[in-house]
Order: structure tokens, then sequence, then C-alpha cells
């Protein structure tokens, strides 16, 4: 009973992060991606869509950032397009030159638990979801720089890859 009772004050201070959600759909290059497959990096998941700008601003910022630290951090942009603007995201992934990220189609919205667009999560070495973001202005910038590189250097991590 103890155990537990510890188990569940850690977990409400934060202590304890939750698993990432099981996420695994496919890629603009045809590849079936699954966000385990990443495991031992640090991961940030953005969901967006090509008609949202504060969803570009923040994948520009992220593929600036998996540019900075490729071996560390990987982002996977999964655009939650419908029917009728489905065709633009590959011409705006290249436009935009969001050459960095990982690009999946989820064109049902089923993934994205928020439907909020730029909704993201920010996955440790281990698979925990440690952090979120909701919407994206400009000035959030430093916000997640501090958020991804604490998830870099975080020293508990131990199944290195």
């Amino acid at each position: 009973m103890r155990i537990i009772l510890l188990a569940l004050s850690l977990f409400l201070m934060g202590a304890v992060n939750p698993a990432a959600p099981t996420i695994q759909l496919d890629s603009t290059k045809g590849d079936y991606v699954s966000l385990a497959d990443y495991k031992g990096k640090v991961v940030v998941v953005s969901w967006w869509a090509t008609w949202c700008k504060p969803c570009i601003m923040e994948l520009k910022f992220l593929n600036k950032l998996a540019k900075k630290y490729p071996n560390d951090l990987v982002v996977i942009a999964i655009a939650t397009d419908g029917p009728e603007t489905q065709a633009a995201i590959n011409s705006t992934v290249h436009s935009k030159r969001l050459d960095s990220l990982i690009v999946l189609l989820d064109t049902t919205g089923d993934t994205n638990p928020t439907g909020m667009l730029p909704y993201s999560i920010y996955v440790d070495r281990e698979g925990s979801q440690c952090h979120d973001q909701r919407g994206f202005v400009s000035g959030d910038e430093p916000a997640i720089t501090k958020k991804v590189l604490a998830l870099i250097n975080k020293k508990n991590f131990t199944n290195p890859k």
C-alpha cells in the first residue's frame, strides 16, 4: 500500500511522466513510422496543417533546432490536413525548407489528443511525455529551446543507443 501511495504522490508531484502516446503513421516518403522507433532520442511531435500560419512558424523553428542538434533531437511533424488540402503537404514542406523534419500523415486527425493546432509534445529519451505546447506565437522560441535542451541534457537516461 505504501508503494502505491508513494508512486501516486510522485506522479501527482510531476516526478513521474506519463508514457508518450503510441503513434504509428505513414510518412510523406511512404515509410511506416512509429514514435517508438526513436527511443533514445529526444522527440518533439507537432500536429499541424498547411493552412495554419502558427503551425508553419513553429515548424520553421523546430526545423532549426533539429538541424542544430541532429544527434539528439528528432522532430516529427504530423500533418492533419483533410482531403481538400492534403495535396499541399509536400509542396509546403519543400517551399518552407522543412528538410530536417519527419513528416507523417494523419488524414483523420485521430492522433491529436487536443484537436488544437499547432499542438506539440516533448518526449524524453526514455519515451516519456514531459511537456506539451498548445499554440505558437512569436516569442515562444526561448521557452521551447529551454524545454528541448533540458531533455537533451537529462542525466537519468539508462539505455543509450
